[in-house]
C-alpha cells in the first residue's frame, strides 16, 4: 500500500446470516524511511513488533535457545498473537466455538499468570 491514511471497515456475518456490529479502523501506512529500526530490549506493542510486522529485534539471543517457561491456557488457543510491555506478555485468545475472548497476562521473566 502507498503511504497514506486508510479506513477499513469489517462486518462479521454468522453461519445463520446474522450480521454483528460492523468495526471501523482507521490506519496510516507511513514511508519505509520514517519507521524506526527495532531497538535491543523494547516492547512489542503488536503482533508483528512494529508497524512493519517484521517481527523482528535487534537483541541477541545467542547460538541457542533455551525454554524458560510455557503456559497452559486451558482450552484456549493464541488467536491474535500476543505482545509484550512492561514486563508483561499479554496474549488475546479465544476457545475453538466461543464469541468469548480472554485477555491473559504472565510475567515475561517467570511464567507466572498476572
Amino acid at each position: 500500500m502507498r503511504p497514506d491514511t486508510y479506513t477499513a471497515e469489517m462486518t462479521a456475518v454468522d453461519t445463520r446470516g446474522k450480521a454483528w456490529p460492523t468495526v471501523t479502523n482507521t490506519f496510516t501506512v507511513v514511508p519505509e524511511g520514517k519507521i524506526a529500526a527495532p531497538k535491543t530490549g523494547q516492547d512489542w506493542l503488536r503482533q508483528g513488533r512494529d508497524e512493519a510486522g517484521r517481527s523482528a529485534s535487534s537483541d541477541n539471543p545467542g547460538a541457542e535457545l533455551d525454554l524458560q517457561w510455557a503456559a497452559n491456557t486451558g482450552e484456549q488457543f493464541n488467536l491474535n498473537g500476543s505482545v509484550v510491555v512492561d514486563g508483561k506478555v499479554i496474549v488475546s485468545s479465544r476457545a475453538f466455538d466461543s464469541p468469548n475472548h480472554m485477555m491473559l497476562a504472565y510475567d515475561i521473566k517467570s511464567g507466572r499468570e498476572i
